[in-house]
């Protein structure tokens, strides 16, 4: 090889190299933003409230019972009359816990500690809120799911289940169950991994049907009845979020527990 050859050979490796490199960091620098990283915000959050908040804490929820999975697949289904019969404080630990924090598992995807269903990049856009009649050790009031403590949040006193069904325009079963799931999505958690307003509501509707699917599986478990209430007029929402007080979530889902009326 001639001096200039081996010359103009060092020249390319000295700028390509570098570029290469510099490609490489940018690439690892965009895979690393395009992944969302836990934070200690919903931890401080989580903190900041308990400190001033009305708690009630859960029983610990088993993790085994009696009936199989393929035997709750099995015997799914909508249960819309409800006894006049109190759920059990232990009832609504396992029936919230099934879409509650997964503690025992391993870190799922690409953020931090996984639920017990899967979300679009583990963004989990769902809250939860409670309203609360008939159920035995838990005064009637509004309540929120505290996921990362197992626990519950009293936002609101008194027994709100009529005002929930005026809101859903009459859907009695709501009044006449002991407890009814709210399911309300704040759809920004999503839209840095979105383009459109559509495919975010697409990936939080995916998800919400996770969550509806676990509490039916486990209220059968329970020999629990429910049911998933979805289709609401745009003056229910206004009216749910009005009665739940919420500003930057969505009402998506409603589901009515109770001891089925047969």
């Amino acid at each position: 090889m001639s001096k200039s050859l081996t010359v103009r050979t060092t020249l390319a490796t000295l700028v390509l190299v570098p570029s290469l490199l510099l490609g490489c960091r940018k690439e690892s620098e965009n895979n690393t933003s395009s992944t969302p990283k836990p934070t200690a915000t919903s931890q401080a959050a989580h903190n900041e409230q308990k400190k001033t908040a009305e708690i009630v804490t859960l029983p610990p929820p088993r993790h085994s019972s009696d009936m199989s999975v393929e035997e709750a697949i099995a015997k799914r289904k909508s249960v819309r009359h409800y006894k006049n019969e109190p759920l059990s404080l232990q009832d609504v630990s396992q029936l919230l816990w099934s879409t509650g924090l997964n503690t025992d598992a391993a870190v799922d995807g690409v953020s931090s500690a996984t639920r017990h269903y899967p979300s679009a990049s583990a963004t989990y856009s769902f809250e939860t809120y409670l309203v609360v009649g008939n159920v035995q050790g838990l005064e009637s009031g509004i309540y929120h799911y505290d996921a990362l403590g197992h626990s519950l949040v009293r936002m609101k006193r008194g027994d709100f289940r009529h005002q929930l069904t005026v809101a859903i325009l009459g859907q009695r079963m709501v009044e006449d169950a002991p407890m009814s799931l709210v399911f309300a999505a704040d759809h920004t958690r999503n839209k840095n991994r979105s383009g459109t307003r559509g495919e975010v509501k697409y990936l939080d509707l995916l998800e919400v049907g996770h969550m509806g699917q676990n509490v039916s599986l486990q209220a059968e478990a329970l020999d629990l009845g429910t049911v998933v209430l979805g289709s609401f007029k745009d003056e229910a929402v206004a009216a749910i979020k009005k009665l739940l007080e919420l500003e930057n979530e969505e009402p998506v889902y409603i589901m009515p527990v109770g001891k089925e009326a047969r």
